[in-house]
């Protein structure tokens, strides 16, 4: 499966803040990620995959996931249009990235 990294472009960026926030003078306060792409996981979920100790901030790791399509939705306005899917995760896992890994998919920010 190729992966595809999810950071905002500059552009997009900009256009996120706009949507978001009045104060866009700041360069510094734009965000790098699309909203959606964050996952929280509990003390509960990290037992179940494995994890007894927490990993280090910033570390890179590796997931794998089968997903449920829960909703999707479209809008369009007089200047927009939106499309939109949530995804309920049902069967994950999740790891360290090995040295191979990293030569494979490379260090992508």
């Amino acid at each position: 499966m190729k992966l595809v990294n999810m950071a905002l472009s500059a552009d997009e960026a900009k256009e996120r803040m706009h949507e978001c926030c009045s104060d866009d003078s700041a360069e510094d306060k734009l965000p790098k990620y699309p909203h959606g792409v964050s996952l929280y996981l509990d003390n509960v979920t990290m037992r179940k995959l494995g994890f007894d100790e927490l990993p280090k901030m910033g570390e890179r790791m590796a997931l794998e996931a089968i997903v449920e399509v829960t909703s999707v939705s479209e809008y369009q306005n007089q200047s927009t249009a939106e499309k939109t899917v949530s995804l309920q995760i049902t069967d994950m896992a999740l790891h360290r990235r090995s040295d191979a890994a990293e030569k494979l998919y490379g260090g992508q920010e």
